[in-house]
């Protein structure tokens, strides 16, 4: 089990990797597991055990100055405190999410905001994916016409994903919800057959009967 000054020291190495814009969740799970730490000590120090009054924040921020912390924004240090005292139950439900939701749920705030509304919302029965008719070729205009299912999904996908600033995560979001199987995607590039038009068949011309001559 890691010490409490490697743990310090992760915490540090991961909150410089985070200044440099690497967005990765286990880093901020580095950073919440040092501020456990600090939170332990300022306990001690102040005589309390809650986060709370003059004794504990005099505390804390001796102990953010000294570990070279200082400097990490209240929110984010109160965020990635939250997301350690729930990380086993919060590791459970992340195995569960989709490659492209952990990459773009990263960050303590986002991962506490998703987690929380998954507990807000009912358990439901796994449902088959809906299947995505294929587009339809318009031989008059020769463009693709595609099913409502399929325009509906689309703009849900866009709705939930309007918070996600990488266009690369957004976009493989968008591609799971649309088509969320091989199945789906099968069915979607399947080659439809396509309506004959009802032609008429002209009758054929009654031979001339030549009448015999007695």
């Amino acid at each position: 089990m890691m010490g409490d000054i490697e743990t310090i020291s992760a915490g540090r190495e991961a909150w410089n990797q985070l200044r440099n814009r690497h967005r990765d969740f286990d880093l901020w799970v580095s950073l919440g597991k040092a501020f456990a730490v600090g939170r332990a000590e300022a306990f001690k120090v102040a005589g309390v055990n809650q986060p709370f009054g003059p004794k504990y924040q005099a505390a804390i921020k001796d102990w953010l100055a000294l570990n070279g912390f200082a400097d990490v924004p209240f929110r984010e240090r109160s965020s990635a405190l939250r997301m350690i005292d729930s990380l086993p139950d919060i590791m459970r439900w992340r195995a569960d999410l989709s490659s492209g939701r952990r990459l773009a749920w990263n960050s303590p705030g986002a991962v506490l905001k998703h987690w929380q509304r998954s507990l807000a919302r009912p358990e439901r029965p796994e449902r088959p994916p809906i299947r995505v008719r294929p587009p339809v070729r318009d031989d008059r205009h020769g463009r693709l016409t595609y099913s409502q299912a399929l325009v509906r999904r689309t703009r849900d996908a866009l709705i939930e994903t309007a918070e996600v600033r990488d266009v690369c995560v957004r976009a493989t979001l968008i591609l799971e919800r649309v088509l969320p199987d091989r199945t789906a995607l099968l069915e979607f590039f399947e080659e439809r057959p396509r309506p004959q038009p009802n032609r008429r068949v002209a009758a054929a011309p009654k031979s001339d009967q030549v009448e015999a001559v007695a």
